[in-house]
């Protein structure tokens, strides 16, 4: 992880500034019954530039743009369903190789909620303000924009997910 900031002065009415940060982030999120445990990266690599002008001595004005782009994976880890007994046929069916959400009114719910994710995306952000100064009083207006682009994929029970009553469970 790292965050490089430059500033440089255009004389004494006129400063530019540029940053530019990048971050690796890995997260380990187990879970209390082992069903496929997450490893998350959230990668981010930022970029912004700014431009602050003296107009006169009482009026200043700012401009920033920015840019950042991330990339999140989550991805858990894959059971062999084949040695717990499902079919071979069935567990080729499938994209993600997790183990099937199961649920009874009598037990806690075993099994992955969701499968692995990925997700991309980028943001895009601008920033224009205008202060001035008088007397007592300082008046500060501007405006504020942000566009956000995000590309996800993901799976909720990519293996399934089973629910037994009673009626399965108890018999006649």
């Amino acid at each position: 992880n790292f965050t490089v900031r430059v500033d440089y002065s255009l004389g004494s009415r006129h400063r530019i500034f540029g940053r530019e940060s990048r971050t690796n982030t890995p997260n380990l999120s187990p879970n209390v019954i082992d069903v496929g445990t997450a490893l998350t990266v959230l990668t981010q690599h930022s970029v912004g530039i700014g431009d602050t002008i003296m107009l006169t001595p009482a009026t200043t004005l700012v401009l920033s743009a920015g840019l950042t782009r991330y990339d999140l994976v989550s991805t858990k880890q894959e059971v062999d369903l084949i040695k717990l007994g499902f079919a071979a046929s069935w567990v080729q069916s499938l994209q993600q190789r997790k183990l099937a959400q199961t649920t009874n009114p009598d037990m806690v719910t075993v099994g992955a909620s969701g499968g692995s994710r990925f997700d991309r995306g980028n943001q895009y952000s601008f920033l224009a303000n205008m202060s001035h100064f008088r007397g007592r009083q300082n008046m500060k207006w501007g405006f504020q924009t942000q566009i956000r682009q995000n590309n996800s994929l993901g799976s909720n029970a990519p293996s399934g997910a089973f629910a037994f009553t009673r009626a399965f469970t108890q018999g006649p």
